[in-house]
């Protein structure tokens, strides 16, 4: 039940415009694989034997791990570029002040 409600609730703030499409396909991707993961218990037990991962549990946790290592990259990444971004225009500003006055 809950990653239905998780992929409902990710369509949802998509649909009403509250969040860019670009920011959570990232979470409409994990949603879409709990939803797989709910439907199909069994495949997941498959995937951690497969990996050499002795429970599904374990595989969980690997997973969940790095999802959110790359995720806080990426917001990590982008906080750089806005920061660059702010001091180019707080520079061009001072220059255009500068000039004005």
């Amino acid at each position: 039940i809950f990653a239905a409600y998780y992929f409902i609730m990710t369509v949802k703030l998509i649909k009403s415009d509250s969040a860019e499409i670009y920011q959570m396909n990232k979470w409409l991707f994990l949603s879409v694989i709990l939803v797989i993961g709910a439907l199909f218990p069994g495949f997941g037990t498959f995937v951690a034997h497969i990996l050499g991962v002795t429970t599904l549990t374990s595989l969980a946790l690997y997973i969940l791990t790095a999802f959110l290592i790359i995720v806080s990259l990426e917001y990590q990444i982008e906080l750089s570029k806005k920061k660059k971004q702010l001091k180019k225009l707080t520079q061009e500003i001072s220059i255009m002040n500068k000039k004005i006055y």
